[in-house]
């Protein structure tokens, strides 16, 4: 899944930006970063040492 962003990501920030406003490419990103803030919160679980 992490690399599909890469190819994602540029797309989608160049199609909001076509239009010359990069307060919703900002927001975009921001919404990114949360989700995947929040993915690892939930999703990742507990971490622990290996003995």
């Amino acid at each position: 899944m992490g690399n599909l962003s890469l190819i994602c990501v540029p797309a989608v920030i160049g199609l909001i930006v076509k239009g010359d406003d990069f307060e919703l490419a900002l927001v975009f990103m921001s919404a990114v970063g949360v989700v995947g803030a929040l993915s690892y919160l939930f999703l990742v679980g507990k971490i622990e040492c290996i003995h």
